[in-house]
């Protein structure tokens, strides 16, 4: 016997309040029936946890009973979905080094072909954070630099984290899975020096003046506390490019003199690593939405540079990786006014890319929070060299391997036999795909809809759903329901400037385009509050990260139209005829 993930999920409603069978049937989107199953699943599993009278359910126990059940259910007994399966992979590597396949097949109670296509699924994410997952006889490994890895772990502490002064506190488990997790994370935090770790950072604060934020200090609580656990595995940081320099800073002294206390005095790169990331938090810093913005501000460098200087896709690719390793800490030097060396106008001339670089940089910058100096344009120039340098070995070009066997084959599932080509022969045959933001319809255009600037954030989201639905073919209660919860719960997820905020809805679409809706709330004169706008993702398999930014990006250069149009519409009260319309249909 065992308890599902949708069986938990109608756990954790019915604590808000009490519901209908219908109403969780339409909330969970499955039918009465299978409320009925959940429930009395439920109430084998934990007697007379649920009562049902007149249609009504209600949950028999508090939050803090839940709580407490949570910590005494078995994970084998627990059917989680894949992504938290993923999740459990991916903190029991980090955490525990577990890996071995048939010790988690035994834990979780599934197959290898179902840990098999979780491993794939969890290795497509973690190339976004630049590493990759390797497969061993038996076993499984993370692939990347040590500094990657300790952004992750950092990352995964952080979602489970809700206070760390003057304990550590966790958000409430709301699944077995999670509850473990936690119990981890606490195992690890009970071997570190918390208080001395927290201290020296309020004296590093107070020396350097940075007068750091919460924010800043908790991540920088979670980093440092990750750096001390893996040092304590013997895994360190070896390396910094811009490390002489930082030898001769006065910040690094006084820092380094504070974590002396912490690392041992040897371990320089470590020191001067750590040294480059308080120097970050001089400013309020958001390390997501600076993420983001490189990433977009490189795709869009090297467009511009694709319509003057050829390149193929591999050294595009090269470049891109590139740019998004190196902007990040750009960013915090320009801020913090560091210079890592000065650059003569001789150097300038002899880079045979510089004026390219320069043409391109205007088109893109504008994304990263700092304009880039001299020296960091001289840098992507010297990028643009080393990548235009490489010579790529003689490979058979899949595109046109492909193309031959297409014409010699009535039909053909082109995508599978791609895969397969380019597994079984990795060495042999090189892919020349475009990157999907290189191609010209890269994604579709915004569509724009305004509401009153008195509109409520309830009503934004009921427009939003009710245009999506419209425009995907779908049942509008496939999209209201999480549109509202995301927009009520996390009104600020991804903050990308001033006044964007990023809004996300899951459904099943009909169709496979992806598509961004906006909706403008004007400004309101009376207060002096600027416009804003809130944007509504439907994600479904072809949405990429890319895409959205390059919608975002398409917004930013036009929204001065869209602004000067809200002066002469901000009276109209259009929204709730709308939305009426859209629940009486």
């Amino acid at each position: 016997m065992s308890i599902t993930s949708n069986e938990v999920k109608l756990i954790n409603t019915l604590l808000q309040k009490s519901h209908t069978i219908a109403e969780l049937a339409s909330t969970m989107s499955v039918s009465n029936r299978h409320i009925h199953n959940y429930i009395a699943n439920i109430n084998y599993y934990i007697e007379h946890a649920v009562c049902v009278e007149k249609g009504c359910a209600t949950l028999v126990m508090s939050g803090e009973e839940w709580a407490q059940k949570i910590r005494e259910i078995p994970i084998s007994h627990y059917r989680p979905l894949s992504c938290e399966r993923q999740d459990y992979l991916l903190d029991n590597y980090l955490f525990l080094s577990q890996n071995r396949y048939q010790q988690i097949e035994k834990l979780l109670a599934i197959s290898r072909p179902t840990l098999k296509k979780d491993l794939n699924e969890l290795s497509s994410k973690l190339q976004l954070s630049g590493l990759s997952i390797q497969y061993h006889e038996g076993s499984f490994s993370l692939c990347g630099t040590e500094k990657k890895l300790r952004h992750l772990m950092m990352e995964r502490i952080n979602k489970q984290v809700k206070k760390i002064y003057p304990e550590i506190e966790f958000h409430i488990a709301t699944t077995p899975l999670q509850h473990h997790t936690q119990s981890v994370l606490s195992q690890l935090f009970s071997t570190l020096p918390l208080k001395e770790t927290y201290i020296i950072i309020s004296n590093i604060s107070d020396a350097i003046d940075g007068k750091f934020p919460a924010n800043f200090i908790k991540l920088m609580f979670i980093y440092l506390s990750v750096s001390l656990h893996r040092i304590q595995q013997q895994q360190f940081i070896l390396q910094k490019n811009n490390a002489d320099y930082l030898r001769g800073t006065t910040k690094y002294r006084l820092v380094y003199k504070q974590l002396s206390l912490l690392i041992n005095e040897q371990l320089e790169y470590e020191h001067l690593h750590l040294t480059e990331y308080f120097f970050s938090g001089c400013e309020e810093d958001n390390f997501h939405e600076n993420q983001l913005r490189v990433e977009m501000c490189a795709m869009l460098f090297i467009r511009q540079l694709t319509q003057t200087f050829s390149l193929s896709n591999n050294q595009l690719s090269q470049l891109h990786t590139l740019l998004c390793q190196y902007l990040p800490s750009a960013i915090y030097r320009i801020k913090n006014h560091v210079r890592l060396h000065s650059i003569s106008r001789e150097t300038q001339h002899l880079l045979n890319h510089y004026q390219v670089t320069v043409n391109a940089i205007p088109h893109c910058q504008h994304w990263l929070p700092e304009p880039l100096r001299d020296e960091e344009i001289v840098q992507i120039a010297l990028f643009v060299e080393q990548v235009a340098q490489y010579e790529e070995p003689s490979k058979i070009a899949l595109d046109d391997l492909l193309t031959t066997v297409k014409k010699h084959v009535k039909q053909m599932e082109y995508e599978p036999l791609k895969k397969a080509l380019l597994k079984q022969y990795p060495m042999q045959i090189s892919d020349h795909a475009r990157a999907d933001y290189l191609q010209p319809n890269w994604f579709s255009p915004t569509d724009v809809h305004r509401t009153n600037h008195t509109a409520r954030i309830v009503d934004i989201a009921e427009l939003g759903a009710l245009h999506l639905a419209n425009k995907l073919g779908i049942y509008y209660q496939q999209v209201q329901h999480p549109l509202l919860n995301v927009v009520s719960y996390f009104n600020q997820y991804l903050h990308l400037g001033s006044n964007v905020y990023l809004y996300s809805a899951q459904a099943t679409p009909a169709t496979q385009s992806s598509t961004l809706q906006l909706v403008l709330r004007p400004s309101d004169s009376e207060s002096n509050q600027s416009p804003c706008y809130y944007f509504f993702l439907l994600h479904n398999q072809s949405a990429t990260p890319h895409e959205l930014l390059f919608a975002l990006q398409q917004f930013e250069q036009q929204k001065h139209i869209y602004e000067q149009d809200l002066t002469t519409h901000s009276t109209i009260e259009w929204i709730t005829a709308l939305v009426n319309q859209g629940l009486a249909t």
